[in-house]
């Protein structure tokens, strides 16, 4: 729909094994766990090594999020039971 798709490449993979053995960056990330897991806090750690310099990480959780790792929250709201966030390396959003 985009017309993206020379320049776009989408991975669907298990989080945890694809940042231990990926060897790409990536301009953005989108992070689902399954809630109540404590998956964020499993994950935080792997972002680094996942996201360019630069890049954005968007989260969604079954709570607010301030962080993830070194990547602060920007934008958030909220549909439902979905806490969502928008995320770059060390700003905040002041809320």
């Amino acid at each position: 729909m985009l017309g993206a798709e020379a320049r776009v490449e989408v991975l669907r993979s298990d989080a945890v094994r694809f940042a231990l053995h990926s060897r790409q960056r990536f301009d953005i990330v989108f992070l689902d766990p399954p809630f109540h897991a404590e998956w964020l806090a499993r994950l935080a750690p792997l972002v680094e090594r996942l996201l360019a310099p630069d890049g954005v990480l968007y989260v969604e959780a079954e709570q607010v999020a301030g962080a993830c790792g070194a990547w602060r929250t920007v934008r958030s709201g909220q549909a439902g039971q979905v806490c969502y966030h928008l995320m770059r390396r060390g700003e905040t959003d002041g809320t």
